[in-house]
This record gives C-alpha cells, structure tokens and sequence, in this order.
C-alpha cells in the first residue's frame, strides 16, 4: 500500500474505525460504527473540496458549485454521487440507502431514546 497523504490521513482514519467497528458484530459496534462511517463520508467530501486543485490531481470545480456541494450533508452526497458518475466508477450502493444511514445516524443523535442499528442496514452490500 502506498503512503496516504496527509489530508487523508484523517478520512481514512473514520473510516477504519468503522470498519473495525463493524467486525465487532455487537449492539455498541455497530452504533459506532453507523456514525463513524456516516462522519467519514462527511468528512472525506469536505476535506475533498477543500484541497488545492494540485492535490486533487488538477480536478477544478466552480466556486459556486463547491460552496452549493459544502452547505449539508445531502448537498455533499450529490457531489460524490456526480463525482462516481463523472469518473465512471460503480459502487454497491445508491444514495437512498446512504441517506437511510444518515438518518438512523440522526436519530441516535437526536431522537432521545435508544437506537441501536440493524445489522442489515450498516453491512456491505
């Protein structure tokens, strides 16, 4: 394996921990790793964006596009959903299940009670 640089040390970090989290196969592993995969999406698009056309290998984007891509999470995921589909890359998932994660996520944030994920709803597909 290469040496990551330094702006993906972190986003590659995430998502490592949740991917260790998963394995653990228990209720508390797979809340954290439900949020740690969640984070890392997050975290990758923003860190992505934030880099000098340089370090994305000269992708430029319009500055307003980048800032409409930045302001929440579902914008962010438009932008790696574009991104997939500009670079032709296939993934085993669409949006709709990432954006069911999100909220499964949200609602262990938010919804005051106890929310412990389906195993089905976090494992690959």
């Amino acid at each position: 394996m290469t040496t990551l640089k330094a702006w993906a040390e972190g986003p590659f970090e995430l998502i490592l921990h949740a991917e260790l989290h998963l394995q653990g196969r228990n209720d508390f592993d797979r809340r954290i790793a439900l949020i740690s995969f969640d984070n890392s999406i997050e975290v990758s698009v923003t860190t992505y964006l934030s880099l000098d056309p340089v370090q994305r290998q000269n992708r430029r984007y319009q500055r307003i596009d980048v800032d409409k891509w930045l302001a929440n999470y579902h914008s962010k995921l438009d932008f790696f959903f574009h991104e997939i589909t500009e670079r032709t890359v296939v993934v085993s998932f669409d949006k709709g299940e990432v954006i069911w994660c999100h909220k499964a996520r949200n609602d262990q944030y938010h919804s005051g009670g106890p929310s412990i994920p389906r195993e089905r709803g976090i494992s690959r597909h």
